[in-house]
């Protein structure tokens, strides 16, 4: 439900339905890999509790998704910036990635580090959730924020803007080369 809820407002916000889909895509598949890298960690028992806990994903998931989602629009938020400024498609992504990765890089590093003090935990659970969350943390800082959203935002990137963004970017580009053969 709240991944349906994220995409209608992402469709709204950036007005692609094609977007929208990429930026849940790269939230939601990057939390399976989690969940099911946490089952094969614990495995059946391994932590006192018979394998990971069903709490763990209800507690960690909105954590998890709100994360990965905000490093997602800070990220294209940039690229579309960048876009209305008169950039190619696959140009603007590539920009917004060189610029956004060093502050995404060093949030996920510091959420990462903060949430590690949870594997020194006595209770099962809290060690359970403190990988899942410091798993999730670094494998959205490193994996999917520097190779698979920029990949998904270069597929097909031409429908990644919105009318306004492709107009607005369109038109500058239309005006320079008027004003290249006026002069």
């Amino acid at each position: 439900l709240s991944t349906s809820i994220c995409w209608f407002v992402l469709a709204a916000a950036f007005g692609s339905a094609a977007v929208a889909t990429k930026l849940v895509l790269t939230v939601m598949l990057p939390l399976v890999w989690v969940y099911g890298a946490a089952v094969c960690w614990f495995g059946e028992g391994g932590d006192g509790v018979g394998g990971l806990h069903w709490s763990i994903p209800c507690v960690t998931s909105m954590l998890l998704v709100a994360l990965a989602l905000d490093y997602n629009i800070f990220l294209f938020s940039r690229a579309v910036e960048n876009k209305k400024s008169g950039l190619g498609d696959v140009e603007s992504v590539c920009r917004a990635l060189a610029s956004t990765g060093p502050v995404i890089t060093c949030a996920g590093l510091i959420f990462a580090l903060e949430f590690s003090g949870l594997f020194f935990s006595e209770a099962p659970l809290e060690r359970q959730a403190g990988f899942v969350i410091v798993a999730g943390v670094l494998f959205d800082t490193f994996a999917v924020r520097s190779m698979l959203l920029p990949a998904a935002l270069s597929i097909g990137a031409g429908q990644n803007w919105g009318a306004g963004v492709a107009h607005r970017s369109s038109d500058r580009a239309l005006v320079a080369t008027t004003h290249a053969e006026v002069v």
